[in-house]
């Protein structure tokens, strides 16, 4: 037996282009504050050989803990550092917090790996590039060539002569010079041909649909074998299953990184993952027991119970006209959620649910099938949910959960909320 519930009224929420425009006049006002208020902070994703899982470096990524919009990630500010300049005194506080980091690993006779970091083009294009980087590096006693310099693919450049003369510079200091978002910009090629790269990154577009995507897989394989032929090491972005990890290792690309391995994390939990040496990633599930195994995203578990209601929208195709019931969230992440509920559901792929909370003071609306579920007591069940969203609500809802990280990073896990301070047992009064 199941109980089907209806449908709530659909709350939407979208920014209109006033709301836009007043929060970029927010971020152009604070974001030359930022550095001053201790606001940014770097997040670590390990970068690892497909073959062995041993990890052999890591990216950085800046993030800015705004006052008013939460955590922001660099899409959401880059552009506004790089109009204003600020954007040179961003890339040497990055450089500075990577080489702080770097050196007490050092301190901690930690395996040593190559540490990447992006810069804009308005960056790499200064005459004094090469020079401002070195000094940051030796005023930490540190040798250059752990570093690896990323430029993104995207953005074209005019000045190639001076960008050669700083990529030259770059290499006499012992640092590579990684091609970022490779195969998704301007002049792919043309890089190629007039700047000695040493690093191509597969832009992650391309792995996420690899091996269903016939086109996609095509061209991974042949950016993979032009690299081979170029004699320039490739890197896969964006790994979040076995199936794609299995057909890059046939091949042949030997490095990766993405969610399958694991998320950026703060310098203190990647060390962690860098004194262990080797990151062993679960594998994607096959049977409805192992879905409840899977972690293509990291899992936030929350200190509480998140209250919310849950609707069922679709099922069998039709669309269901009755009510909604109240559920406990036990953890969430960007591919899913699990949850506690007395309804006994069917784990078919046809039943479409919408989960709608408040979390963070802002109200969020979920969507997704059941994948797996059990009775844990006598009338509770509980129940692992895969979303069903597209990619740009799966984007907000990443962000929403890593500034909830943040929190919890900092100490604070009193958070705003539905939460419940009941056990399921007690809530339900099983």
């Amino acid at each position: 037996m199941y109980v089907l519930f209806s449908t709530l009224p659909n709350e939407k929420s979208s920014k209109n282009s006033t709301e836009e425009t007043e929060k970029r006049r927010h971020l152009q006002l604070d974001i030359k504050k930022a550095i001053a208020l201790g606001q940014f902070r770097i997040h670590l994703q390990p970068l690892v050989n497909l073959d062995t899982c041993e990890i052999t470096g890591a990216e950085a990524f800046i993030r800015w803990d705004h006052h008013i919009y939460g955590t922001l990630l660099p899409e959401e500010f880059i552009s506004i550092a790089e109009e204003s300049q600020f954007i040179l005194e961003m890339g040497d506080w990055v450089l500075n917090e990577v080489c702080r980091h770097y050196k007490n690993w050092m301190k901690e006779d930690l395996p040593p790996v190559k540490i990447s970091i992006n810069v804009s083009s308005l960056q790499f294009l200064q005459e004094d590039f090469a020079d401002r980087i070195l000094n940051i590096i030796s005023s930490h006693g540190l040798n250059p060539d752990f570093l690896v310099i990323e430029i993104l693919e995207r953005v074209m450049i005019r000045d190639y002569q001076q960008m050669k003369l700083s990529i030259d510079k770059l290499h006499e200091m012992g640092i590579k010079v990684a091609l970022d978002d490779f195969g998704t910009g301007f002049s792919s090629m043309e890089y190629l041909s007039r700047l000695n790269i040493d690093i191509l990154k597969i832009d992650q577009l391309f792995i996420q649909t690899i091996p269903q995507d016939k086109t996609n897989s095509a061209i991974t394989d042949a950016i993979l074998t032009l690299a081979e032929k170029l004699g320039i090491q490739a890197i896969a972005e964006g790994i979040e299953t076995d199936e794609q990890l299995e057909f890059l290792r046939k091949c042949g690309c030997q490095f990766g990184q993405g969610y399958y391995f694991s998320a950026p994390l703060p310098p203190a939990e990647c060390k962690k993952l860098i004194q262990a040496r080797y990151l062993i990633p679960e594998p994607s599930p096959r049977t409805p027991v192992d879905i409840r195994d899977k972690r293509a995203y990291p899992r936030y578990k929350f200190h509480q119970y998140l209250e919310a209601s849950m609707t069922i929208l679709k099922y069998d195709g039709q669309d269901v006209h009755v009510g909604s019931t109240l559920v406990l969230i036990h953890d969430i992440s960007g591919g899913g959620l699990c949850f506690y509920s007395t309804v006994s559901l069917p784990l078919k792929s046809n039943l479409f649910i919408q989960f709608s909370t408040s979390l963070l003071g802002r109200h969020i609306n979920l969507y997704g099938t059941p994948v797996w579920g059990k009775e844990v007591q006598e009338g509770l069940f509980k129940y692992g949910v895969r979303f069903r969203i597209s990619e740009q609500e799966r984007f907000k809802l990443l962000k929403l959960i890593e500034e909830i990280r943040s929190r919890a990073d900092r100490g604070d896990t009193i958070l705003e909320g539905d939460f419940t301070l009941l056990s399921p047992y007690s809530y339900f009064n099983i």
